[in-house]
């Protein structure tokens, strides 16, 4: 009998000593009674966040100095005739981050084992810490053409003015005719006559240039060179009566963090007066992150509950891991799929899962952030 007890108590203290030899996970926040040692780290488990690089079009239409002319001289009916912009969506690019989940924070008190194989060194050396994402807001100024931001070389005209001053010389009145020049302002009219009159005078150069009317065997570069400048110079006069359009493209970026058991969620809008914003209350095409999951947690959470009906079942109570399951992301506007980024895992679609207690688990590999 004396022997049985002596066993039984030897079985106790190796149990407790094993037990003391093995690492402690404990959640946070914790009482004073679950703080560990000083020779203790701490870890969050990972989330799955979607960087979304947005790419929009601003289309700017100016009227042009003599687009109420346009049908008049030009015989043009289709002209800008007012300014505006518009904004329209270019591009939508998709980047899976991850970031540290405050709600998951767990303390690791290690084994001596574990201390005396130099393990807090190895984790801080493979500590993965989060990437610096930020939204940004990056534009394009417009680009507007030289001859079309500074026309203004026939807005004024020099006239002469003849016409004679009497004056008195040596008691004597006399007239003296007497010329002066004064610079005044060309009407409206005749500038947009003058652009219309040397728009016809470059087509005629350029056809008899073309048509070898000058009889002049220039060279097919400086014949091609001589096209494309009269080419341009036309351009630079049509868009006085046409008007202009410029696009610039504007870049944004924003940040859509999956929530647990959201199918879809907000990510951005663009009106097409208003250009981007990411606010969800704003009018104008609205586009939406949606989620596809392809694994059901349900039977295997089903499972576990199980577990505790099992008698003596062993339970783990090592470290916490997350880990990640697939979904389809794809983005959608007024409930229609506009396109399909992939195949993404996200954090927060698996579940927690405890491994068993060892010695040489390599809490980093599993995507937690250390610190």
């Amino acid at each position: 009998m004396m022997k049985k007890v002596i066993w039984l108590m030897g079985l106790l203290v190796g149990c407790l000593s094993l037990s003391h030899a093995q690492q402690r996970v404990v959640q946070l926040p914790v009482g004073i009674d679950e703080v560990p040692s000083d020779n203790s780290f701490c870890y969050m488990l990972p989330k799955t966040a979607f960087k979304v690089d947005v790419t929009v079009t601003r289309v700017t239409e100016m009227k042009g100095y003599f687009s109420d002319y346009a049908e008049k001289l030009l015989g043009l009916k289709h002209v800008t005739t007012a300014d505006k912009t518009r904004y329209e969506l270019k591009n939508v690019a998709l980047t899976s981050v991850s970031l540290p989940d405050s709600n998951y924070i767990y303390a690791v008190e290690p084994t001596a084992a574990q201390l005396k194989t130099g393990m807090m060194d190895k984790i801080r050396q493979k500590t993965s810490q989060p990437q610096v994402y930020a939204a940004s807001y990056e534009a394009n100024h417009l680009e507007i053409p030289e001859f079309f931001k500074n026309y203004s070389e026939a807005a004024y005209i020099a006239k002469e003015d003849s016409y004679v001053e009497t004056k008195i010389v040596n008691g004597v009145v006399v007239q003296v005719p007497v010329n002066q020049t004064k610079i005044v302002s060309k009407s409206l009219d005749k500038q947009a006559q003058e652009a219309a009159d040397f728009i016809m005078k470059i087509r005629s150069d350029r056809y008899d240039l073309t048509a070898g009317t000058q009889e002049v065997a220039y060279p097919k570069e400086t014949m091609e060179y001589m096209v494309q400048e009269l080419n341009r110079l036309e351009k630079n006069y049509m868009d006085l009566f046409t008007g202009l359009t410029v696009k610039d493209e504007l870049h944004y970026t924003v940040f859509v963090v999956p929530e647990e058991g959201a199918s879809e969620q907000f990510a951005f809008a663009v009106d097409p007066q208003q250009g981007f914003t990411d606010d969800a209350n704003s009018t104008g095409n609205k586009y939406y992150l949606k989620y596809a999951f392809q694994y059901d947690n349900r039977q295997a959470e089903a499972y576990n509950l199980t577990k505790w009906k099992v008698k003596n079942y062993k339970f783990n109570d090592g470290y916490r891991i997350r880990q990640a399951l697939p979904a389809y992301v794809s983005l959608n506007v007024g409930g229609h799929q506009l396109t399909m980024f992939g195949l993404y895992p996200v954090y927060q679609l698996g579940s927690i899962v405890i491994l068993p207690r060892q010695d040489n688990v390599d809490i980093t590999s599993y995507g937690v952030f250390v610190y």
